[in-house]
């Protein structure tokens, strides 16, 4: 009587609550070319895995766009997607217990240097706990040319990229 007890609890407790312990959202990433040149496009692929016996319900992945990056499109296969103060969310309901999504997006670097992008997932039915590998940083090296000149001061050339490279100026 008392295990009939428990497993009733249980039961309705899985109903009202509706989370699965034994669901894992993973999110990875990759950027393409790396290093990118300023000003040309930079492909981020996201892969968004849900692991565990429980499939992911409103399974949403996130991508914080670093400043001085433009946008240039998403491409989704299924679900849809918004863009609100350089933050893309991707809306991707339902997903299958062990199973990938990939999020390829697609931005335009505008100045050398160093840039990360943040990346998470989350699904409503997932617990707090083991949750972290629910982000995922992507750093990329933009290279170029950027010319500066302070006020009053003399003009100034600085390049951005990969030490082993070998660049001509002609003036």
């Amino acid at each position: 009587l008392a295990e009939r007890k428990k497993l009733f609890q249980n039961g309705v407790w899985w109903l009202i609550c509706g989370i699965c312990p034994t669901i894992n959202m993973r999110i990875t990433g990759t950027a393409a070319p790396d290093p990118v040149w300023a000003g040309e496009e930079l492909t981020y692929t996201l892969t968004v895995y849900s692991q565990g016996e429980c499939e992911g319900v409103s399974v949403r992945a996130a991508s914080v766009l670093p400043p001085g990056v433009e946008l240039v499109r998403v491409e989704m296969e299924r679900g849809h997607w918004t863009v609100a103060n350089g933050v893309v969310t991707f809306y991707l309901g339902r997903m299958t217990s062990n199973s990938e999504r990939l999020l390829p997006l697609v931005v335009k670097p505008l100045r050398p240097g160093t840039i990360t992008t943040l990346c998470s997932v989350r699904s409503s039915n997932e617990s707090a706990e083991g949750n972290e590998d629910n982000t995922h940083t992507i750093t990329t090296l933009v290279e170029g040319l950027e010319m500066t000149r302070p006020p009053g001061g003399q003009a100034q050339l600085y390049f951005t990229g990969e030490a082993d490279r070998a660049f001509q100026i002609e003036a």
